[in-house]
């Protein structure tokens, strides 16, 4: 698979293989006689639809779209570097709140919010950070 943005390319295997008879090269397809066929082009659209996700998510977050990024998103490399240790503790506080009432104490959630003040305190004496990856 190759993945080009602004020219610049990035490639991968899918780890699919078919008869050299069975490809359509100027299509960059298999030819649909067979079900091997059919069964790989099918793949080969899921994998472009996925893409074309990766692609529109980094547009939406902001991100500079270059094509080692959407390769390294679809491989599932280095999804989290852009979080920090406090969000990924703001997140579950907030879930930890939508759920004072049905499974969860109030008492609960008050006790996450005051480790995550503390956490940040500590990181902050300690490191002198405000932010901690």
């Amino acid at each position: 698979m190759r993945i080009t943005v602004n020219g610049v390319r990035a490639d991968a295997s899918i780890k699919k293989t078919i008869l050299p008879q069975l490809w359509d090269a100027d299509k960059g397809r298999a030819l649909d006689k067979k079900r091997e066929g059919k069964e790989l082009n099918l793949y080969l659209d899921a994998i472009h639809m996925r893409i074309l996700k990766i692609q529109r998510d980094l547009e939406i977050e902001g991100a500079n779209v270059i094509a080692s990024k959407v390769l390294d998103r679809y491989l599932r490399k280095g999804g989290f570097v852009d979080r920090s240790l406090f969000d990924v503790f703001r997140e579950h506080n907030d879930k930890c709140k939508k759920l004072v009432g049905i499974s969860m104490a109030a008492a609960t959630a008050q006790r996450y919010e005051t480790t995550l003040q503390h956490t940040q305190d500590f990181v902050w004496d300690t490191y002198r950070k405000k932010f901690f990856f």
